[in-house]
């Protein structure tokens, strides 16, 4: 049996109004989200990883749970820097999810009024013991390795997070946001993914960044199996 998982993040869903000449971000997710459904058909799980909202306001996180709970299947969504948390998780749950032998779990990130985010290792160590060890996804959204090396985009624990999940083999990968720019690789012998913005891409280069440019816009897909192997690709729209 062979499960997908959609990753939307970055969304921005914001009930302020848009600079002039942006792009609506529930229309940019609307159509994101079409072109999953239209290429690769209803997905088993939707896992949104953070700044699911622009404002932080609770009107904003609940048009999005509509959005996403639209394709009726669960979601499992974490709080990213421009979120309250305590909002996202009276609008979504507790981010955890069991989807064919998989376990997909979530780690809120989030600092109040930081852009950068920060981990809290042994409360993840914790979490992860308590359970068992089928084949697990653990869901951020700050990278614990990023292309980028603007303070902005750094997450506090990175390194202990990486030497903790090295430590269990179970833990098959990281997916994560943040960027506004996909990317794949590794910590401590852990697979980091990053996944597009539904809404506006950032190119990253060093310590600066760029708005908009190249990076496109659309989603992450996962194909997990259930001998606990795995592939992914990227969707764009």
């Amino acid at each position: 049996m062979t499960v997908r998982v959609l990753q939307v993040s970055d969304v921005h869903l914001t009930t302020s109004p848009l600079p002039d000449g942006a792009d609506d971000p529930g229309e940019r997710l609307d159509l994101v989200l079409a072109a999953a459904v239209e290429r690769l058909g209803r997905p088993d799980l939707v896992v949104a990883s953070g700044d699911l909202t622009d404002d932080g306001s609770r009107d904003a996180c609940a048009r999005l749970g509509e959005r996403l709970r639209a394709l009726g299947v669960p979601v499992v969504a974490v709080a990213g820097n421009h979120d309250d948390p305590a909002v996202v998780a009276e609008v979504f749950g507790p981010p955890e999810a069991l989807v064919g032998g998989w376990r997909v779990l979530g780690v809120d990130t989030s600092r109040p009024r930081q852009v950068h985010g920060t981990v809290d290792v042994d409360a993840v160590r914790a979490r992860l013991d308590a359970l068992d060890d089928r084949p697990t996804l653990v869901v951020l959204h700050h990278p614990p390795v990023s292309p980028s090396r603007h303070e902005w985009f750094q997450l506090d624990g990175a390194r202990a997070l990486a030497a903790m999940l090295a430590q269990r083999p179970h833990v098959a990968a990281v997916l994560s946001g943040h960027l506004h720019q996909p990317f794949d690789g590794t910590v401590g012998g852990v697979r980091v993914l990053g996944a597009p913005s539904t809404w506006v891409g950032i190119s990253h280069e060093g310590d600066t960044f760029v708005v908009g440019g190249d990076e496109r816009t659309g989603a992450r897909v996962l194909d997990l199996h259930d001998d606990g192997t795995w592939t992914t690709s990227l969707l764009t729209a």
